[in-house]
Parts: C-alpha cells; sequence; structure tokens
C-alpha cells in the first residue's frame, strides 16, 4: 500500500532511473512509425539553468511526453551552446580572480581552461534537465563545437564561401572595448541613460571672432572629425554651403556639407561628422568622400590621431577636452540630454562604433526564402503575430557581421598568404603554403559568431553535412519552442540556414513562450538577487509541481508572473494537486485492497447504473479528446487548467465522495476506469508522480503497459457519452455550488442540514440522493410560493431557494450588509475620484498609481458580492 504522504524525494529519482533503464528516450529510426523531433535550444555552458530554461523544456517535453503516447517514434534532442562571447567572459573572469588574463595564457592553454569550465557546467546542465523530468536522447547529446558539430560549421561556411555569400570588408562595427569583440546589431542591448548635450563652438576658416555652433554628446570624437553638416533645407546655413571650419583643439580644416540625415530640430540643426566613431556619420562620410579618422583603439583609448590626448581613454579623455574647450571660451553652453546607448548582451559595457576589418554574409539572398515561407504560413508562428518580428527584421536586412575577434569558438577556415595577400578556404585540410606562390600562409584568427552555429541546430544535431537515416527521417522537425528575444538572431536564421542546405524548412511551428518574470514585473536574474533558481522549487516541492504551474501559467500572454512562497502561493496550489492526485489514488487502491483478480478495465454501458456513473465516464471521454486538441494546438494553460479541474471538482470533489455510498457493484471498475485515464493524461506534465501511482496500480488493476510513459493515449469511446447525463448531473452539480455558496456567505457548518425549494420539478430521480451526499440538503420540494425566509439562486432555468429559518436572524443580517454596501460605496467614490485626477496620475508614483487601482478593484468586487448577497436575501 502507498504511504499515507508522497515522497517526491526519494520517487522522482527512482523514477527516472526507471525510464532510463527502458530506453524509452531512445528514438530509433522506425518506418512504421511517424517521427517526431523537437531540438532543444541548447544552454549557454555559462552556468547553470534559470526559469525561463525550465519553463521552455518543461513545454517541450509535454510535447515529446504526448507524441511519444501517440505512437510517433519521438526524439527529444539534447545539447549545448559554446557561446562565444559569453563563456569566455566568464572564464575570463575567474582567471581574474587568479591575477592571470587569456593573453598570459596564451590561445591553446585558454581553450584547455573553456573546455574545463565547458565539461563541469555541461554536466550540471545535464543533470538538472532530468531533474526536472527532461525525457531527452541522452545518447545523442550534441555540443556546438564536438567534431561532427564543428565539420558541419566549416562545410556551411565552405559553401557559403564558395557561392559567393561570404566576403571580408572594412567596416564600422558594433564594438566591445571590454570583450575586443564585433558584436552584430541583435547582440546589442539599446538602453537610455541621462547624459549632456555640449553646444561647441566652430570657428569658420578665415574669419576673425565668427563661429557656428554644433551640438553633439560626444566632444571626445571632435578629435576625428572630418565634417560638419546641416539639413539642405535649413535656411539658416545654406548660405554657409562650402565654407570651411576649423575642428578645435586639432585645428584641422573640414568642410561644411549639407545632408538629409540632419535633423534640423537637434541642438542647433549643425552636426559634426566622425565617421569612424557614429554610424550616420560613417554613411554620411561614404556619401561627401569624407576622410576617415579613427582616434581610438580596440580598447577604447585614444590613439596616435588623439595626438596630445593619447593614452586617455575615452571618457578620460572626454573630461579632458571638455576642460581645454572651457579654457578657450568655446562651450557656450550645456543642455541635460537623454541619451540612446548601445550596450554589450555579455558584459553591459557601453559599446563603440568602430572601424575594422570584418566578415560578412550577404543576407538578401538567405533572406527571401525564408520571408516567403514565413509569409506563406508554412512556418507557423503561435500565439499568431509574432511572425511579423521576423518579416519585418527580413524586408530590411542588413549584411550579418559573424567574424567576433574571440579565442574561444569555430574559428574562420580562411588562410591567409603572407606574401601576396592570397586568400583561401579549407576545411578538410590545413593548407602548408599558398597555392599560389608556395609563400607561407596562416589562419584567421577570428572566430565565427555563436548564431552562425547555431543556425545549424535542426540540421547539424542529426547528422548533417554527412545524409544520416536520422537526418533523412527526424529532418525536418516538428515544432521549435523558444522565446521572442532570440526570434531573428535564431529562429530566422534556422529558417536560412534549413532551406539554403537541406532545401526544406526546419519546422513547421514555432511556439514563442512567455517571458518569466516576479510578481513586480522583473526578470528573473540570478546574478542580480531577482527570483529563484528551479531547482530551488524541485528540491522543496517537487518536479511536477513547478511543471504544472509552468504549464498552468502559459497562457498565450507575453509575460508569466511567478514567485515563492509565501510571496506568491502558486506553487504551493500545484503541489496541493499532486497530493490530491496522490491521496485520490490510495482512496482507490484502498477500496480495491483485498480484491481477489486484478481489475479489467474494459467498461460497457451495463457498468454505468447510477446518473453519477454516466456522467463522469462521459465526461472522461470528452477530456480525452479535449486534452489531446489542447496539447495539438499549444494551448498548455488550458490543457493544465481542464486536467486540474476534472481530478479536483469532477472525480475528487463529486464522484469520489458519491461513491462511498454508491450501491452499484461495478464502482472500484469505474473508479479504476476513470483513475487510469487519467493518470495517463496528465502523465505529459506530471510524470512523477504519475508514473509512481502506475506502478502501485499494476497490484490491483490489468493495465496496458509496465510503464505508463509507454503507454498509448486513451481514445474516445463516443459508445459513453452521454450528453444527457452530463446535463442532468451538472445541473444538480450546480445546485450542490449553489447550496454550498450559501453555506460559505451565512457560515452555516456543513454538519446543519438545510432544505430547498425547486421553482419546478428537474425531473432527476437521484438529485436527492446526490445534494444529501454533497452538500448535507435534508429535503428538496417543488414550489412556487418558498417561505420568507429562503434565499434566492437562480440554476438553468429554475429557481432555487435555501430556506435559513432558524439558521440566522434575517432582518439583522440585511441590516449588516446594507451597513457594508454603504462603506464599500463611500470607500469606491473616494478612489475612483482620486484616479480621474490627473494630477494624481501625473504626479504619484508609479507603484502607488498600480497599487490604487488595484485596490480599487477589490473594493469593487466586494461592493458587487454584497449586493448580490442582499439581492439573495430579498
Amino acid at each position: 500500500m502507498l504511504s499515507t504522504r508522497y515522497d517526491f524525494h526519494t520517487s522522482e529519482d527512482k523514477i527516472y532511473d526507471l525510464w532510463l533503464e527502458s530506453g524509452i528516450f531512445n528514438a530509433v529510426v522506425d518506418s512504421s512509425k511517424q517521427p517526431y523531433c523537437v531540438v532543444i535550444p541548447p544552454p549557454n555552458v555559462t552556468g547553470s539553468l534559470h526559469l525561463g530554461h525550465a519553463l521552455n523544456d518543461t513545454l517541450q517535453d509535454i510535447l515529446v511526453r504526448y507524441k511519444r503516447m501517440c505512437g510517433f517514434s519521438a526524439l527529444f534532442q539534447p545539447g549545448t551552446d559554446h557561446a562565444g562571447i559569453a563563456t569566455q567572459f566568464v572564464v575570463e573572469k575567474e582567471l581574474a580572480k587568479e591575477n592571470l588574463t587569456r593573453f598570459k595564457l596564451g590561445r591553446e592553454k585558454f581553450i584547455q581552461r573553456v573546455m574545463g569550465w565547458k565539461a563541469t557546467y555541461e554536466k550540471r546542465i545535464t543533470d538538472q534537465l532530468k531533474k526536472i523530468g527532461s525525457s531527452c536522447d541522452w545518447s545523442r547529446v550534441r555540443f556546438t563545437m564536438d567534431e561532427q558539430y564543428t565539420k558541419a560549421v566549416l562545410t556551411a561556411f565552405k559553401r557559403l564561401y564558395d557561392k559567393g555569400y561570404i566576403y571580408k570588408g572594412k567596416y564600422l562595427v558594433n564594438w566591445c572595448p571590454r570583450c575586443r569583440t564585433a558584436l552584430s546589431d541583435l547582440e546589442v542591448i539599446k538602453r537610455s541613460e541621462k547624459g549632456k548635450l555640449y553646444f561647441i563652438r566652430y570657428r569658420i576658416k578665415d574669419t576673425q571672432g565668427k563661429y557656428v555652433e554644433i551640438a553633439t554628446t560626444r566632444p571626445e570624437t571632435l578629435l576625428g572629425d572630418t565634417a560638419c553638416a546641416f539639413n539642405p533645407d535649413d535656411r539658416r546655413y545654406k548660405h554657409l554651403a562650402g565654407t570651411k571650419l576649423i575642428v578645435p583643439l586639432v585645428e584641422r580644416e573640414i568642410p561644411l556639407v549639407a545632408d538629409n540625415f540632419v535633423m534640423s530640430d537637434f541642438g542647433t540643426g549643425l552636426v559634426k561628422i566622425t565617421p569612424a566613431h557614429d554610424f550616420n556619420d560613417y554613411e554620411c562620410g561614404k556619401r561627401h568622400n569624407l576622410q576617415i579618422i579613427s582616434v581610438f583603439d580596440e580598447s577604447a583609448v585614444v590613439n596616435e590621431n588623439g595626438v596630445q590626448y593619447k593614452g586617455l581613454d575615452r571618457f578620460s579623455a572626454r573630461k579632458k577636452v571638455i576642460e581645454d574647450l572651457e579654457s578657450r571660451g568655446l562651450i557656450s553652453k550645456v543642455d541635460d540630454y537623454e541619451i540612446a546607448l548601445g550596450k554589450c548582451s555579455r558584459c553591459s559595457e557601453i559599446l563603440e562604433p568602430f572601424l575594422s576589418d570584418q566578415w560578412f554574409i550577404k543576407m538578401k539572398e538567405l533572406a527571401e526564402p525564408c520571408l516567403r515561407v514565413i509569409k506563406e504560413g508554412r512556418v507557423k508562428f503561435v500565439p499568431d503575430g509574432w511572425e511579423q518580428i521576423a518579416i519585418q527584421w527580413l524586408e530590411n536586412i542588413h549584411d550579418w557581421c559573424i567574424s567576433r575577434q574571440l579565442w574561444w569558438g569555430h574559428r574562420i577556415p580562411i588562410f591567409v598568404c603572407k606574401n601576396y595577400g592570397c586568400l583561401e578556404c579549407s576545411v578538410d585540410s590545413v593548407p602548408q603554403k599558398c597555392k599560389n606562390c608556395n609563400g607561407p600562409v596562416s589562419q584567421v584568427e577570428d572566430v565565427l559568431d555563436t548564431w552562425f552555429s547555431s543556425a545549424l541546430w535542426p540540421i547539424a544535431t542529426l547528422g548533417w553535412p554527412e545524409e544520416t537515416p536520422e537526418l533523412k527521417y527526424f529532418y525536418p522537425t516538428a515544432v521549435l519552442v523558444t522565446g521572442r528575444d532570440i526570434i531573428n538572431l535564431w529562429v530566422s536564421r534556422m529558417i536560412m540556414m534549413g532551406l539554403e542546405f537541406m532545401n526544406e524548412i526546419p519546422f513547421s511551428n514555432v511556439f514563442i513562450h512567455s517571458t518569466v518574470l516576479t510578481l513586480e514585473g522583473q526578470r528573473h536574474s540570478k546574478s542580480k538577487g531577482v527570483g529563484f533558481d528551479p531547482l530551488e522549487v524541485v528540491n522543496e516541492y517537487g518536479a511536477d509541481s513547478l511543471r504544472f504551474i509552468l504549464c498552468r501559467k502559459t497562457t498565450g500572454l507575453q509575460d508569466l508572473r511567478l514567485d515563492k512562497p509565501p510571496k506568491d502561493n502558486s506553487i504551493v496550489e500545484a503541489r496541493n494537486f499532486v497530493t490530491k492526485l496522490y491521496n485520490a489514488s490510495r482512496y482507490v487502491f484502498g477500496k480495491l485492497e483485498g480484491v481477489q483478480a486484478p481489475i479489467d478495465l474494459s467498461l460497457t454501458s451495463d457498468d454505468l447504473v447510477n446518473i453519477e456513473d454516466k456522467w463522469i465516464v462521459s465526461a472522461l471521454n470528452r477530456l480525452r479528446k479535449e486534452s489531446a486538441q489542447l496539447l495539438e494546438s499549444y494551448r498548455f494553460g488550458d490543457y493544465a487548467k481542464c486536467m486540474y479541474e476534472f481530478v479536483w471538482d469532477n472525480y475528487c470533489d463529486y464522484y469520489l465522495e458519491l461513491s462511498k455510498s454508491s450501491s452499484n457493484k461495478s464502482i472500484n471498475k469505474i473508479l479504476s476506469y476513470v483513475l487510469v485515464d487519467l493518470l495517463k493524461m496528465l502523465h505529459p506534465v506530471m510524470p512523477f508522480v504519475s508514473e509512481e501511482l502506475w506502478q502501485e496500480s499494476k497490484k490491483y488493476i490489468k493495465l496496458d503497459s509496465e510503464l505508463l510513459i509507454k503507454c498509448r493515449w486513451p481514445q474516445t469511446q463516443q459508445n459513453l457519452i452521454s450528453a444527457d447525463s452530463q446535463n442532468k448531473f451538472e445541473f444538480v452539480v450546480s445546485c450542490v455550488k449553489a447550496v454550498r455558496s450559501t453555506r460559505s456567505r451565512f457560515n452555516i457548518v456543513l454538519k446543519e442540514p438545510l432544505d430547498i425549494v425547486l421553482s419546478k420539478d428537474p425531473e432527476i430521480r437521484e438529485m436527492g440522493k446526490i445534494l444529501s451526499a454533497l452538500a448535507n440538503v435534508r429535503n428538496v420540494t417543488v414550489s412556487d410560493s418558498p417561505d420568507e425566509s429562503s434565499v434566492c439562486d437562480v440554476v438553468g432555468e429554475l429557481k432555487l431557494f435555501i430556506s435559513l429559518k432558524g439558521k440566522i436572524d434575517l432582518k439583522l443580517e440585511r441590516e449588516r450588509l446594507v451597513k457594508r454596501k454603504e462603506e464599500f460605496e463611500s470607500r469606491v467614490a473616494n478612489l475612483s475620484k482620486r484616479l480621474s485626477d490627473k494630477s494624481f496620475i501625473e504626479r504619484a508614483p508609479a507603484d502607488v498609481v498600480e497599487e490604487t487601482k488595484n485596490d480599487l478593484a477589490i473594493l469593487e468586487a466586494q461592493m458587487h458580492e454584497t449586493i448580490q448577497v442582499l439581492q439573495r436575501l430579498g
């Protein structure tokens, strides 16, 4: 017999080992089955999993377990990402604690250190995935820098290079001085911060004391100015077109040009042009054939072009430039100004537009087929609307900078002739000499952007570029489950690469899940001390509790709010649901204890004697179909909700209670029939407790599989669906709810029997018995003139009167409620007046306004409830 309490600590490890020993996770190429493949978005080997990973992996695992039970050969493909810049950054931070740098170690030894880090954290990630129940095929774990995957990356590079899609160029890029590497636009975090707008005087050449004023947020970059500009429609400066200006401090002569990109309402309408240090200026410089002068090195330290400021970092240089300008009277004023900054997505360093040699992919040719399949609906985004993010990006796409100045990653397979600079792309071998002049060659130092290798994930994990059986069978995969923040970084690029190298989309559906936030709306972040570690919840409440609440809260909204108890009791409620299922199963097993032969679940209509029997079996068969439809359409929250309500209300609250007094000889069979199906339908979201209960069920019930995970999803039996029985029983349940609600409102304990009067006979034979068992109703009569002490409720088309004679003093109760209603009305009026005051909305802190709105909503609900009770009292 099961223990009185569910011990998930011992059960979960035991059950997971049982699954591993069975080999059920290991997907096989089986022509007799339909394939179903989900590739896990590979976690970065930078640390442990966070709550977003737990949500993502739970939803994927739900789908895989469901499809496995539907008879598919289901592959949940695991793996990890080397995460170039992110991993290199955290390892360099560790080295700094030892007073070391990667440069002191050298490239080879540094990579060995990173590999050691990777081994530690890859194991940690794998263990965490197992802990939350992920049914991945662990025999197929991939890493984006393993030997076979690296072959795929280099092969993809060479094929794109040979087609002329990859080229090298000197361009202005987003540069991180801390990581010393270029970043793509999608790796830039845009932030607004308070700064200053400096109005600087530039002398007009060949004049005495005549100046123009320009406004800039970066006075230090004037060291690299090669022009000033105004909008050609700005009449204030048209007469100065072609005039030469003198750059302060460096005394460089520069032209004043007209360009449409200048906004006349910014500052004075004149802007300085520094092509080497601003993206708009760079484009302007190309249009006007301006000189490009870079004044910073790779660490954002002023170089030799900064003359007397050489050696200063950019912020020290700014301070010194401002001092020198002020001492010469060349700053006319300084305004407060909101500055748009780009920051590194990994280390949060302020980025610098930086001119450097980089490798790029021509994106237009790759983007067009990707855009087409999304617009045609061949790749469908769920929920609707998220595809617009991809479409907008693809329609305005720029070439992709794929080179990174890092050591950790896939080194670009380009070899350069030291004599003449000839380039050779080689994957299968390392060239020793230039094929043109036999001169020495060296490999490009840069590595590829992490997202280049990630873009190959669906095909490379299945064996590409080899034509493996797995690639032929499981590709294209079924669905990608991911977050909205990497739709362009990853999703769109995977579609591009799938179409380019396989001539087929990599997946037909993309489910965009919510972002997990705290109750206050902050992102969970371990480094910032916000939120919590999902493994803490698993250790305290069990994996099933975490899985269920994450599933239940996945409702199609952008954000999912979750916190730990006592701040948020959602996880406790999920744990209570696990306990409810466990205790219900214990009750059923207790009834089956001592039964000679295992219960045969072949149910017929002859077994359904009472209305509650017909109702529960009919409702169950509808649930079979409904739960499957919800999972097929990725409505995870609705699936969890309907399972919760059926188990908690229909099965436990109603049917189990009625079974205690049932005279039906088939009651044990019906209880078992329903329980077994519920375990099957709950298995995808609550795999551990459902499997534990399944193993116990084998002692009493004739089952179709040794393991629940291997079972087939239950099929609807249409002959056992009875709309008439469901309608009648649900009417009785509505009556039960009305009686229970009245007890709660007037504090009438359950042991006090109540009498009810119906305005019309519902003609349900067992109604009295059910009401007696579930709500302690003593008498049910039919009349259109109940006594004056009754409260009224409407159930369907009937009026239900509940007699309170002798239970409460109706006059005093009415007086109390009238007074309560008036208090609520006064408080609601006061808060409404406050919220209608514009000055309050504008001046009060946002959290105070939000709190006031919440208080008003609560008071309005309480007032409405009080009015309803008064109406019931007549």
